[in-house]
């Protein structure tokens, strides 16, 4: 009687904590549907240690992956498909984590599987062509996601995976027409918000691409992305006080990711607070010495400190497809700075094969012509730069430049008004437009043409007196005013 007495206590303890589990495991599938990762992690992070299966274990890697714990989701998944080698979402999480480490051959053999197990698994369709769209594979994209259409045609997610195919073969019409067909099914879907905000990012439209990226926020605040990109963005503009903001919030719903922490530490260097971000990025590269977007962010602090073998060290580390821009216009300026030119040349000219809208690339490589006072060069590469719409004036600025070195005053003095029509108040467009006028006073006076040479004193006064407007304490506008107030007029 005793023993059947404590064995029916041992039952109903079992019981109870078996029903203990299923209870966090209900709560955990519950924060998910609601985008709470984070806290469906710390749900199952205690009940993964005794339940060992499918369902607790694919939550809490699904949780781990979108709280961006790649390594772990990775092996808590594989246990959840050691239970049920057929389980559809966690093979798809499992293509979506190698997918986010750019190994999309492997990740497609996982989209294939669970698309062989449910052929009309929409998620899976979305995810399979997301993965072809980055991997460069636009056309099988956009198969997989005509596929999905036919499937279910009112899934504005199916519409905005179309949108963002076509972005990546930057076919931003078709892109944005699909973003809008998304729209028009579901006027909250934040993905195609994003999406429209990565377009307007694309085509410079910059404070554009902030808005989307805000509404988006708005729309699903436990949705990423727009706080990275937006962080992005507002890093570019300079805004790093606002770009904290909004990586620490992507942070917080992504508490494990290693790119996020990164380009927090790259933030607070560009705000001075070095130590910490020194910190911070040891941190991550203690954790994973191989991250390829810690070594990255490494690499440009270390650029910006001047410790360029140290910088090209650790860029060594990261290969091409996980470089941006800004990585290769550095990488091209070490090289500069080691005295090899031509290495920085191939440098820049590879950068603009993998992003040939990217203005930035052009500038710089100018900006080289110009210091070699290769100035038909300089012209040509800032003319590119200038096709290309790009924001910055200082393009227009250094073209003026390379045009006055080359003896070209007209162009020049046409670079430089237009560069005044984008900006008045460049001071140094009018500090250059006179000191064109000033040369060719001294070309009228030397031919002692008295009218000419009166037109061009005023011209230059009238510019000089601009730029000490705009900055009084301009020393060589003092200096030229002064010459031009006691310069004699010649004889007419």
């Amino acid at each position: 009687m005793k023993i059947n007495k404590i064995l029916t206590l041992f039952v109903l303890a079992i019981m109870f904590t078996a029903s203990g589990l299923f209870a966090q495991v209900d709560k955990a599938e519950g924060l998910i549907k609601k985008g709470d990762y984070v806290g469906a992690v710390n749900a199952l992070k205690d009940v993964v240690k005794s339940d060992n299966g499918y369902d607790a274990n694919y939550l809490y890697g699904l949780a781990l992956y979108k709280t961006g714990n790649l390594k772990d989701a990775e092996i808590y998944l594989n246990k959840a498909l050691a239970k049920d080698d057929e389980g559809v979402m966690a093979l798809k999480t499992l293509g979506d984590i190698y997918s986010a480490k750019k190994q999309y051959d492997k990740a497609d053999t996982y989209y294939k599987k669970a698309a062989k197990l449910d052929n009309e698994n929409i998620s899976v369709l979305i995810s399979q062509g997301t993965n072809y769209s980055l991997a460069g594979k636009v056309d099988d994209a956009i198969r997989v996601l005509t596929l999905a259409t036919t499937i279910s045609k009112e899934n504005a997610d199916v519409y905005a995976g179309l949108g963002d195919a076509y972005y990546y073969r930057r076919a931003y019409g078709p892109a944005l027409d699909n973003y809008k067909k998304a729209l028009n099914l579901n006027s909250k879907s934040a993905i195609a918000t994003f999406g429209v905000g990565r377009i307007y990012y694309k085509q410079k439209k910059y404070t554009e691409a902030l808005n989307q990226y805000i509404a988006a926020e708005q729309m699903d605040p436990n949705f990423a992305d727009p706080y990275f990109e937006a962080a992005r963005l507002l890093y570019f503009n300079e805004n790093y006080k606002t770009a904290l903001e909004n990586i620490d919030k992507y942070l917080t719903l992504r508490p494990s990711s290693l790119d996020g922490k990164s380009y927090k530490s790259k933030i607070l260097y560009y705000l001075g607070e070095k130590d910490k971000a020194e910190a911070l990025i040891d941190e991550v590269l203690k954790s994973d010495p191989n991250d390829e977007g810690a070594n990255r962010i490494k690499a440009t602090i270390d650029f910006e400190q001047k410790e360029y073998q140290t910088a090209a060290g650790f860029y060594a580390k990261v290969p091409d497809d996980f470089l941006e821009i800004e990585d290769f216009i550095n990488i091209a300026k070490i090289n500069l700075a080691m005295g090899d030119t031509a290495k920085a040349f191939t440098i820049f000219d590879k950068a603009a094969v993998l992003d040939p809208e990217e203005d930035r690339i052009f500038f710089e490589k100018g900006k080289v012509y110009l210091a070699q006072k290769n100035y038909s060069d300089a012209v040509t590469s800032f003319d590119k730069a200038i096709a290309m719409n790009t924001p910055n004036v200082t393009v227009y600025f250094a073209k003026g430049v390379a045009q006055y070195q080359d003896k070209k005053l007209d162009d020049a003095s046409a670079t430089f008004n237009a560069l005044l029509q984008k900006d008045p108040t460049y001071a140094l467009g009018y500090f250059y437009i006179g000191v064109i006028a000033y040369d060719k006073r001294k070309e009228a006076v030397n031919a002692n043409n008295a009218a000419d040479a009166d037109k061009f004193k005023e011209e230059a006064i009238k510019n000089f007196t601009k730029v000490l407007e705009l900055e009084p304490e301009n020393a060589d506008a003092k200096s030229f005013m002064n010459a031009l107030q006691s310069a004699p007029t010649p004889n007419k």
